[in-house]
């Protein structure tokens, strides 16, 4: 028999078969023996397929409406009304936090929602605004707008069910009030622009397993932009957490998650993994070699446990340090007083601070150096430094915070006034005052 697959089926061709004492002799009417030997090779993948799923046909003549919960859904059928496409979603009332669609229209489950790009892009061009540009978020109409309080009135939950299998280019593009929606375990690829301006997005549900995000579908929406910009990331989804399609960078842990047990096949926590999170215990794993910028900044603390067996990060005073580089890595602001450990030599910029603004800070004999920065945005307008060593640090432009009261012995002040003045600092920035 010959296996040929023809306009999405797949067909048999008779073949001659004759019987010998040496063994089989095979005899084509038609063909050649090269066409055997592929048949051999191609054969198991061709017999496994039993059919080639023909493209959905959409019955776009027959709109069907259907209102649930203050919200009109505008659907279509598919032309053998096995599945529907949900390609508007308008809410009925000012304020309408949560939008559930439906698992089934008309009988048949939702399998699509919004549009490809190229039919997006032709339903906005028939809809310019007043100004003669495209209306972005096509596929949902918001609920934009503020109270007399300022809170936003517009959609903060979506909820789709596990029938989904496709969401299209853009779908909800600037929804900039939505903060939780969960992503079915059918789909594979989140497009480009999905989530593009949602300001608020903290708790993006994904599936697990391997999964694509297409250019900007992450982007401006509280993710690491530099990761999720112009270029499409293959990623691998696990509880929560986004990885790298190898499993050794962190990239993004959900907003909502309280507990982070980082996995063993995790080298790099990149930069600003957790930023904004609420995260409050983080297990990082002996493989850990490198932790990006603003990884951990957030605004409650975090009790990390880091293994023993880790050679490159220890924990000290609820504070993160390298044990190569002797740098701070990320600082804990204990009711608003960070507390630089002994172990610690250096201290520069992109440091993650979590915990409360930063009030106090005080500064151990064992740091030697200070660059640029290590006086992160997240001090107070003025903040008090404690330099416990007599000898100040390298003198550099630019190292003090702006404003700030230096407590120092008092027989330091002859050597940190000489400091201040290599550092360019002027008089009317800084108070010197001693300590015991």
């Amino acid at each position: 028999m010959k296996v040929r697959e023809v306009a999405n089926h797949i067909c048999i061709v008779p073949i001659d078969y004759s019987w010998e004492k040496g063994g089989i002799k095979m005899k084509q009417r038609k063909g050649s023996l090269i066409l055997v030997l592929m048949l051999f090779v191609f054969g198991v993948s061709l017999f496994s397929v039993s059919k080639v799923e023909a493209a959905v046909v959409w019955n776009e003549s027959k709109p069907i409406i259907v209102e649930q919960d203050n919200v009109r859904f505008s659907a279509y059928l598919s032309e053998d009304e096995k599945c529907s496409w949900i390609y508007y979603i308008e809410p009925l009332m000012d304020s309408v936090p949560t939008v559930k669609i439906p698992e089934m229209i008309s009988g048949v489950p939702v399998t699509k929602l919004g549009f490809s790009q190229q039919r997006y892009e032709e339903e906005q061009a028939k809809t310019p605004d007043e100004y003669k540009q495209r209306l972005q978020g096509y596929f949902i109409k918001d609920c934009f707008g503020q109270d007399s309080e300022g809170n936003w009135g517009g959609i903060r939950e979506i909820i789709i069910p596990s029938t989904v299998n496709e969401i299209g280019y853009a779908s909800f593009w600037g929804l900039i009030s939505l903060e939780t929606i969960n992503i079915p375990d059918g789909i594979k690829r989140l497009e480009p622009y999905l989530f593009f301006h949602c300001l608020n997005l903290k708790n993006l549900y994904l599936p697990n397993g391997k999964i694509k995000v297409c250019p900007y579908a992450l982007y401006f929406c509280g993710f690491p932009l530099k990761l999720f910009a112009d270029k499409e990331v293959s990623c691998y989804s696990i509880d929560g957490m986004l990885l790298s399609e190898s499993r050794k960078d962190l990239l993004w842990v959900r907003r909502n998650l309280k507990e982070v047990i980082v996995p063993s096949s995790v080298t790099c926590i990149g930069a600003s993994a957790m930023y904004g999170s609420m995260v409050q215990r983080v297990a990082i794993p002996s493989s850990v070699t490198s932790i990006g910028n603003d990884a951990f900044s957030v605004d409650q603390k975090i009790t990390f446990k880091i293994s023993p067996q880790n050679k490159n990060y220890g924990v000290a005073n609820g504070s993160i340090y390298s044990k190569k580089t002797k740098r701070l890595v990320a600082g804990y602001s204990n009711k608003g007083t960070l507390k630089i450990p002994k172990q610690v030599k250096i201290l520069t910029g992109n440091v993650s601070i979590f915990g409360p603004k930063i009030n106090k800070i005080i500064i151990p004999k064992t740091v030697k150096r200070l660059d640029k920065g290590w006086c992160t945005a997240k001090t107070a307008t003025t903040v008090k430094i404690y330099f416990k060593s007599n000898t100040p640090p390298p003198a550099k432009r630019g190292i003090l915070p702006s404003r700030f009261t230096l407590y120092i012995s008092k027989s330091a002040f002859p050597a940190y006034k000489k400091w201040l003045k290599k550092c360019h600092v002027d008089e009317k920035r800084y108070t010197l005052k001693a300590v015991k």
